[in-house]
């Protein structure tokens, strides 16, 4: 953006995000809106907690489930796009570096809600950047939000996992 290259500390902050990073923050805000203000969403939280209950409500289970599974492999998809194309810019074996178990992590500590688990993924983004700098790797600011994207895809993922009562 070229209004922050005048700001030394803002472009060195805002400059080198890539779409996919300013994406990710869009996404979180309407995940939040689309699980807690929708009528799919209340239903995919209904056969994430408890299916029977949500099919004795007359929801299609399976239906919710299926629709929840696509969502959230279409958005892992989307992280793996980013790590390959927008991050790193070549595949290469272990680039994932166990991002999806971090993502998992962050979205128990969040509670499958995107902003909470959003918070988790900067705060563990944080500790591993710092982590870089005490160990003398270096990393760009965006690190904070390189575990976003698989941290959504967990969260859609949570609501349909649910406890099995059959």
């Amino acid at each position: 953006m070229t209004f922050l290259e005048n700001v030394p500390v803002l472009n060195s902050l805002f400059n080198d995000w890539r779409f996919t990073e300013w994406f990710v923050i869009i996404f979180i805000i309407l995940l939040q809106f689309i699980f807690y203000k929708t009528v799919w969403g209340l239903r995919l939280r209904a056969v994430g907690q408890f299916p029977m209950a949500a099919e004795t409500a007359g929801i299609q289970a399976n239906a919710v489930k299926y629709q929840a599974m696509l969502i959230s492999g279409l958005i892992g998809g989307l992280a793996g796009a980013h790590l390959s194309l927008g991050y790193s810019t070549q595949f290469v074996e272990n680039m994932t570096n166990s991002r999806g178990f971090m993502g998992v992590a962050a979205m128990y500590f969040g509670g499958a809600n995107p902003v909470l688990t959003a918070m988790g993924c900067l705060l563990f983004g944080f500790f591993r950047f710092c982590w870089s700098q005490i160990t003398g790797l270096r990393y760009s600011c965006s690190v904070y939000f390189d575990d976003a994207l698989y941290c959504d895809h967990c969260s859609t993922g949570y609501f349909h996992g649910g406890k099995d009562s059959g």
